[in-house]
């Protein structure tokens, strides 16, 4: 009792959901005793140990937890809403069991949830494990050794308590920023966090020159020019960070920049990401790259990624500019996955970037498949407009600018494209044309605008012998049907199974487009397939009662037409059970009621062996009894 809060009613949610069962409570008051006692255990032991609640930790961390203090039988916090109503009603979970769940978090847990979390709880995260780091409650490794470069030493400037917390906090911050959030997880699942003591211990371990690259990040300017008065090193090159003139120029601060170089930095300085001047390209901070390409840095870098790919995929206009407007500059440079600055503007959807690549001259004069693949019209028009531009460039995978935009339904961009004298609107990729694309993905607009070129064939096959009649029949596509019909394409071209356009759409049901279909001149209503059906018979096996009236109704269906195994339409519907079939062909006098199957079985066989009742009674009453009688003997 005494661990509910007086506050909330006992008759509340929240307290119906902590107290489901008198077992459930024991079971959590059993929990309570048994974490209380280690609680203050730990406590005599380690004075030091910090009282953290829920509250403290981030929200984010909450769910992850349940998992690991929580009796496993304990329903109520299968969900993490029982974990956050108890944390409402219980006074003693917050204090104590909150403390030792978070004491037992262990960060291999984290694996599957990684990718999940924000940077800021990786770099609390983070500030945890280096404070406990700091009074020797767990070793040290490559993760800590690059928080403490980073937070260096400050004591010997005077510096007041809140600026140590700030570079102690901001420390773990840039180790998330330029290691990036994959490596600090690998790292923190080396060993468990837990709680410790005071934090600002850790400040004052490291070189000078850390401190000096802390405060060019931070853009600290009296505190680097402190440094530099006890004659710091500007170029020491730190394992896990780089060097201060890295971090000046990843922050933007283009001051602090300038004063570094006047110190003797060098402008062609390294970090983890590559050169200054792709770092400060990756944030778009034209500003300091200015002042880099003053002062000698390679305006195409030295890594993988050049400064202009690297401003381009972040969609900074500003910067590409500046980096256009340098002598030297390679705008075709590719990549490490052989992706040009274009290229790569275009999958950020950044336009304007694209426009201003595209204004160069000297561009690669192809028109790359992610323009068309994105529907990027505006793209695709100025390059269009380049007499050095090909059209029909198949990429690396076989496709073309054409197919691309026609899979994708840009009807504007395949519009651009069939405008061009020298396109050819039938090469594809795979055994698929841009019309069979379009057809398949039910792009009625872009099924129009390629059937008004002339120049498109309407009848290529694709790698299963379909025409894009045929696919369109079998999906049930009518206005698309109408539109090929009404271009010429042919309805006697059957697929891998020999079957036409009207056999796959009465097999499929399609009503309207069988009676399209059968307005064609020259329908053939008889045409057989690999299964030695014809259309009726497909009719029939559906049920479809309309379409096989339809069929009839034309004359020029034979009725007691058999398959590859000797049935025929009456034969068919009587096995699978369609009486609405059966009723309308008795109706016939041309029909033979007692047509065999190639193994001797009638109609009203199979109807009794299927168990068809109503099927049953209908073709009694059509029989010979004798030849039934002998036929069941």
């Amino acid at each position: 009792i005494d661990a509910v809060a007086s506050p909330l009613p006992f008759n509340g949610p929240h307290w119906r959901s902590f107290s489901a069962s008198i077992s459930q409570v024991l079971t959590f008051y059993y929990i309570i005793s048994i974490s209380n006692a280690i609680f203050r255990a730990e406590c005599a032991i380690q004075p030091g140990l910090i009282k953290m609640g829920l509250h403290h930790l981030p929200v984010e961390l909450l769910v992850i937890i349940i998992n690991l203090v929580i009796y496993p039988g304990w329903n109520e916090c299968k969900k993490p809403q029982g974990l956050l109503n108890l944390r409402l009603v219980c006074k003693i979970l917050d204090l104590i069991v909150s403390e030792c769940a978070f004491r037992k978090l262990n960060p291999r847990s984290l694996e599957d949830q990684s990718w999940r979390i924000s940077d800021c709880t990786i770099a609390w995260l983070l500030g945890i494990k280096i404070r406990l780091s700091s009074n020797g409650r767990i070793p040290l490794d490559n993760l800590t050794e690059a928080v403490r470069s980073a937070a260096g030493s400050m004591a010997h400037l005077g510096g007041e308590s809140k600026v140590e917390e700030d570079y102690w906090r901001t420390a773990c911050e840039v180790v998330v920023a330029y290691r990036g959030r994959g490596w600090v997880s690998e790292q923190l699942k080396s060993s468990s966090v837990t709680l410790s003591s005071d934090p600002s211990c850790m400040i004052g371990q490291g070189p000078q020159h850390h401190d000096l690259l802390m405060a060019a990040y931070l853009g600290d300017k009296r505190m680097i020019e402190a440094l530099l008065k006890h004659d710091v090193d500007v170029n020491v090159n730190d394992h896990y960070l780089g060097n201060a003139m890295y971090a000046a120029a990843y922050r933007g601060n283009a001051d602090i920049v300038n004063l570094l170089i006047k110190h003797g930095a060098h402008a062609t300085s390294r970090g983890y990401r590559g050169s200054c001047l792709e770092a400060a390209a990756y944030q778009g901070h034209d500003n300091v790259m200015a002042v880099l390409l003053n002062n000698g840095a390679n305006v195409n870098g030295v890594g993988p990624v050049s400064p202009l790919t690297a401003s381009s995929s972040k969609g900074c206009l500003e910067a590409v500019r500046l980096l256009l407007a340098q002598p030297g500059i390679d705008v075709n440079f590719r990549s490490i996955l052989g992706q040009t600055s274009l290229v790569i503007a275009m999958q950020g959807r950044h336009s304007k970037v694209a426009q201003v690549l595209l204004e160069r001259k000297d561009l690669d004069a192809s028109i790359p498949d992610d323009a068309a693949f994105y529907g990027r019209k505006k793209v695709v028009q100025l390059l269009l407009e380049r007499d050095d531009v090909n059209p029909n460039e198949h990429s690396g995978y076989g496709d073309t600018p054409l197919w691309e935009a026609s899979l994708r339904g840009h009807e504007a961009v395949v519009s651009l494209l069939l405008k061009r004298g020298d396109i050819q609107p039938n090469l594809g990729f795979s055994h698929s044309t841009p019309l069979m694309c379009a057809v398949q993905e039910g792009h009625e607009a872009v099924v129009k605008s390629l059937l008004d070129c002339e120049a498109v064939d309407p009848d290529i096959r694709n790698g299963y012998q379909e025409t894009p009649l045929a696919v369109a029949a079998k999906a049930g596509m009518e206005t698309i049907v109408i539109m090929l019909l009404n271009r010429g394409a042919r309805t006697d071209i059957g697929d891998l199974h020999d079957q036409t356009p009207l056999s796959l759409a009465t097999k499929n049901g399609h009503e309207p487009v069988v009676r399209l279909l059968l307005k064609q001149d020259g329908i053939n209503t008889r045409a057989v397939d690999y299964f030695g059906r014809i259309a009726l018979q497909w009719a029939a096996i559906g049920g479809y009662e309309q379409i096989f009236r339809l069929l009839l109704e034309r004359g020029d269906s034979d009725v007691n037409f058999k398959d590859r195994g000797g049935r025929t339409s009456l034969c068919l519907a009587a096995r699978l059970g369609h009486p609405c079939i059966v009723r309308y062909l008795l109706k016939r006098n041309d029909l033979d009621v007692d047509s065999k199957d190639w193994k001797g079985r009638t109609p009203l066989l199979w109807a009794k062996a299927r168990n068809n009742t109503e099927i049953v009674q209908l073709l009694s009453g059509k029989t010979d009894d004798s030849r039934e009688q002998q036929q069941q003997s």
